[in-house]
């Protein structure tokens, strides 16, 4: 990613930012049941994560409306020595107290295959999705890290295109709009 198309996403997410977000890092177990944690299969627990968090806070009306958290997801690590973990910022609804969801972060993820008992869970600060994005620990660079199949904003109409994730997460025209 360069630096232009760097600068577009920044400006994106900080136009439209997660309201009311908490600034989380997820470690994950590099092994479960004899499989060996990567990008896949962490993006997978992090689906089952969210959608038990989302259960926790919204109850039945996950299911039955659709009510669900926003998220932002970049995954980092991957390298000899540096473990798997996601970035996330999530949404804390107004109903839930900051200890309340920090409680229930921590046990959607103590729930899943690959969840580590490490999990750090703070208020959201200016910077924390820059951090997110900084290229030191990303091995395949920042596009290809950020978890798209999980990453549910405000609003999604900054693609100019679906993203086919199946074509490669790198091959997203609308950041190399001018």
């Amino acid at each position: 990613m360069n630096d232009a198309q760097r600068r577009r996403l920044l400006e994106y997410l900080n136009k439209h930012p997660i309201p009311n977000s908490v600034s989380v890092t997820l470690t994950a177990k590099q092994y479960a049941d004899g499989e060996r944690l990567d990008q896949e299969r962490l993006e997978e627990n992090i689906k089952r994560f969210l959608k038990f968090l989302n259960r926790k806070v919204f109850g039945n009306a996950h299911n039955r409306f659709g009510k669900r958290i926003k998220v932002w997801s970049v995954i980092e690590g991957g390298t000899n020595d540096m473990r798997l973990h996601a970035h996330l910022a999530l949404e804390r609804p107004e109903h839930v107290p900051y200890f309340k969801f920090s409680e229930k972060i921590r046990d959607a993820w103590n729930k899943t295959k690959f969840g580590h008992r490490i999990i750090q869970v703070e208020p959201s600060y200016p910077g924390w999705i820059e951090y997110s994005l900084k290229s030191k620990s990303k091995k395949n660079g920042v596009l290809p890290a950020i978890d798209w199949t999980n990453t549910d904003t405000v609003e999604r109409s900054f693609l100019s295109q679906p993203i086919d994730l199946q074509q490669g997460r790198d091959s997203l025209d609308w950041i190399n709009a001018p």
